[in-house]
C-alpha cells in the first residue's frame, strides 16, 4: 500500500493527481446527471453558487453571452471545488516532512 498511496511525495505531482481526481469526479457527476440521476445535481451545487452570483449581477440576461458565461463559470466552479477536495484528501495521506523543529546548539 505504501507504494500505491500517496501517489507522490512532491507538491507538483500531488497537484497533477488532484487535477486528475477533479476531472474524474466531474466526469462521473456529468454522466450521472445526463443519465437522469437527481442525486448528482446536489453534488454540483458548489458550481451553481458562483453561476447564480454571476447571473444576479445582470438585470436582464438577454442574448447568448450571459448563459454561455454562466455555464462556463458553473463548470469551472465545480472543477475548482473538486480540485481542492482531491488535493486535501491526497495531502491528508502524505506524510509530513521536517515538522519537528531542530534542536539549537
Amino acid at each position: 500500500m505504501r507504494k500505491l498511496w500517496p501517489p507522490t511525495y512532491d507538491r507538483i505531482s500531488i497537484r497533477i493527481w488532484a487535477i486528475f481526481g477533479s476531472v474524474a469526479i466531474n466526469l462521473l457527476l456529468w454522466t450521472l446527471l445526463l443519465l437522469g440521476s437527481e442525486g448528482a445535481f446536489y453534488w454540483m451545487i458548489p458550481g451553481l453558487i458562483p453561476a447564480f452570483a454571476l447571473g444576479a449581477m445582470f438585470d436582464r440576461p438577454e442574448g447568448t453571452f450571459v448563459p454561455i458565461v454562466g455555464v462556463a463559470v458553473f463548470i469551472i466552479g465545480n472543477f475548482g471545488f473538486y480540485y481542492l477536495v482531491s488535493w486535501g484528501v491526497i495531502n491528508m495521506f502524505t506524510p509530513s516532512k521536517n515538522w519537528w523543529p531542530e534542536k539549537r546548539t
